[in-house]
């Protein structure tokens, strides 16, 4: 008999290790499962929020001259110009060109121009050398691509620059002669 309770409390115990493990796997099964999708999420989520997030485009970019960032971008203050405000509208224009006058249907004339700095951040003198006595002072446009001479006198002036091609367009009248000019030179050096 004491055989068989021994045999049966073996069983028994079997049984209650069985169980228990049974249970210990499926309890361990549960946290393995909770902690992978934990984990997963976790970086899921982190992976997201980090490619997500957008730098600051302005904190690299140093605006100058009183100019401001906006959107990553340089809005420079009128007479400036550049990826941060850094240059003069003016430096593109101080040079001396050479090139040739046309006025109305008179054979073109070799001529030149000379513009000048003044005062920063825009304004020049204008000096035609084939009109000497005509210094005219200007201020470079917000656009950086024109200088604006006030009418004066019964003179108009328009004074453009694309690239190192200048173009100098005058209309007046003289001894009631209307007369209409155009300047074209390109930029023969730079001057301070």
């Amino acid at each position: 008999m004491h055989l068989v309770n021994k045999k049966c409390q073996n069983t028994i115990q079997r049984k209650d290790f069985l169980y228990f493990r049974r249970k210990y796997q499926l309890h361990m099964r549960f946290w393995k499962h909770t902690l992978i999708t934990a984990f997963a999420f976790i970086g899921i989520s982190s992976t997201v929020l980090y490619t997500s997030c957008e730098q600051d485009a302005c904190i690299d970019l140093k605006c100058r001259n009183g100019g401001s960032c906006s959107e990553g971008f340089s809005r420079c203050k009128a007479g400036y110009e550049g990826a941060e405000c850094e240059h003069t509208a003016l430096e593109k224009f101080v040079a001396v060109y050479y090139g040739y006058t046309k006025c109305n249907e008179d054979a073109p004339r070799i001529d030149s121009v000379r513009i000048r700095k003044v005062t920063e951040p825009n304004v020049v003198s204008v000096i035609k050398y084939s009109r000497f006595a005509d210094t005219l002072t200007g201020t470079v446009s917000p656009d950086g691509f024109e200088i604006n001479v006030p009418d004066k006198d019964g003179k108009h002036y328009v004074i453009k620059l694309d690239r190192n091609q200048l173009t100098f367009y005058s209309e007046e009248t003289i001894n009631n002669e209307f007369k209409k000019c155009t300047f074209l030179g390109t930029q023969a050096y730079s001057v301070e």
